[in-house]
């Protein structure tokens, strides 16, 4: 059954671009990712903080604030198996854009925006480059479909170039 995305698509004469796609970053993976970048100690590290995150929704509004609580992720959540696997595989991503009406597609992270927020040094650090690896490899086979986006510390002039420079130049971004 042709969904009504491709269908409008095969009525266009140019191509889709998605500029604004996200992807689910698969958490298991991404914390190997994190051990190799960081060690052992750095997914100790940012586990503890995902469960004080957890904390947000039995936060008032006050507490919030003054604890700077964040609040988790909400979309991609649904009950469709098989589209929440596509927002974890890229590989399967790649094969239902045409069914998505897609021809291309910039990629950016979703629990990914919250490691400029992470607020040790090291970690932060550790988890985007851990993020910018995972990503690179993962979206890899697919360039000719996809463009992910780097994740660049902040914090420093200095730590925001060093993680440029390992994106753009080491892996392609």
């Amino acid at each position: 059954m042709e969904h009504r995305a491709a269908e409008i698509r095969a009525g266009l004469t140019h191509p889709v671009i998605d500029g604004d796609g996200h992807w689910m970053e698969p958490i298991p993976i991404f914390l190997e990712y994190l051990r190799e970048a960081g060690g052992a100690g750095s997914v100790d590290q940012i586990r503890a903080l995902w469960r004080r995150n957890q904390a947000w929704y039995r936060a008032a509004p006050s507490e919030r604030q003054h604890n700077r609580l964040r609040r988790t992720i909400w979309w991609g959540v649904t009950s469709n198996t098989l589209d929440k696997a596509t927002a974890l595989l890229p590989a399967l991503l790649n094969e239902r854009l045409p069914e998505l009406g897609i021809d291309f597609a910039l990629i950016y992270p979703s629990f990914g925006l919250t490691i400029n927020g992470i607020g040790p040094d090291d970690l932060r650090r550790a988890a985007a480059r851990a993020y910018n690896m995972m990503t690179a490899d993962m979206f890899a086979p697919f360039a000719a479909r996809f463009a992910p986006v780097a994740i660049l510390p902040a914090r420093t002039p200095g730590e925001a170039i060093s993680e440029l420079e390992y994106a753009v130049g080491q892996r392609g971004f």
